[in-house]
């Protein structure tokens, strides 16, 4: 498996040797570390100091852990199972709540959020081999714990005015889902509510 080997096609780059588990962090294009800084006192846009920011934001997507849990769906392989671990806990590790350039976009937040609940899923969701015995339990409680972060953030950071509020859609959608997949605590009802009533009114207003 080429992402298990460190190698991970980020836009035009076929097989960026980001290792396994990556930095996620550093711009696997130019190099650049970004800040451990909050968040949202980042300025993304400052290339010299984050490089480029899509590129560093692409893997953060983890879009990777949805592969992974389909191969480990399809083959039951542990080296699959392991590595969907290795992913998540080493990103809980380098991006703690609220530090970082993975805690500056709440569209990037929200897609993360889909892709982790595809990947929740695949991996048998409550009763996932991933949450055996205690040890597996106190992953399963990072993992939730950072699923209410990033909703817990989307809620207070919608874009509002992004071009056409396509980042506003997709902001809804992400916590609509999460809210959905994982309805743990007193504030998920009322997220998936304002979430959906946000994905209602930009339909009509888009006219779709």
């Amino acid at each position: 498996n080429t992402i298990i080997a460190g190698r991970w096609r980020v836009f035009a780059m076929e097989a960026a040797p980001l290792g396994f588990p990556p930095q996620w962090n550093r711009d696997p294009k130019t190099g650049t570390v970004a800040p451990l800084a909050p968040g949202k006192s980042i300025d993304y846009r400052r290339e010299h100091l984050v490089g480029d920011i899509k590129y560093l934001w692409e893997p953060a997507r983890h879009l990777e852990l949805v592969t992974l849990a389909l191969a480990w769906r399809a083959s039951d392989s542990p080296a699959h199972l392991h590595a969907c671990r290795t992913l998540l806990d080493s990103w809980f590790e380098q991006c703690p709540y609220p530090l970082g350039v993975h805690w500056t976009s709440s569209l990037e937040l929200a897609v993360r959020l889909v892709n982790w609940a595809f990947a929740w899923q695949l991996l048998g969701g409550e009763n996932s081999p991933l949450f055996s015995g205690a040890d597996g339990e106190a992953f399963r409680d990072r993992w939730l714990a950072n699923v209410y972060q990033h909703c817990h953030f989307i809620a207070g950071y919608f874009s509002r005015h992004s071009s056409a509020n396509n980042h506003l859609f997709g902001e809804y959608m992400g916590l609509f889902v999460a809210s959905l997949n994982w309805p743990c605590w007193e504030e998920s009802r009322r997220w998936a509510a304002l979430a959906q009533a946000g994905l209602e009114e930009e339909a009509i207003r888009q006219n779709y």
